[in-house]
């Protein structure tokens, strides 16, 4: 992500949670604030809010947490935990973890 970039909001999950998923396999997609187009002058308008693809980096189980929600309008900031890609094996850890 941008190093300016502040915050985004999950429009959509691509895959549900234990949905086992490989490398470049869009996941999620996201709605980004301004600031992730760190120069006003190449934004579409002041409040442009771009939307991002993300995608696994690598072969997995994903994980969502269960407390953040897709179309629920909350904003989290860049850095925030929303879920993980585990083996098959640690999927149950990560459950209780991200809980």
């Amino acid at each position: 992500l941008s190093p300016t970039h502040t915050s985004s909001r999950i429009l959509r999950r691509l895959v549900p949670t234990s949905s086992h998923v490989i490398e470049y396999q869009p996941v999620l997609i996201l709605q980004c604030s301004p600031d992730l187009i760190a120069d006003p002058a190449m934004r579409k308008s002041d409040g442009h809010e771009p939307r991002m693809l993300l995608e696994s980096l690598e072969e997995g189980k994903v994980v969502w947490r269960e407390d953040v929600g897709e179309d629920d309008g909350q904003w989290y900031d860049v850095g925030m935990v929303i879920g993980e890609i585990v083996e098959d094996d640690e999927e149950e850890d990560a459950l209780w973890e991200l809980k």
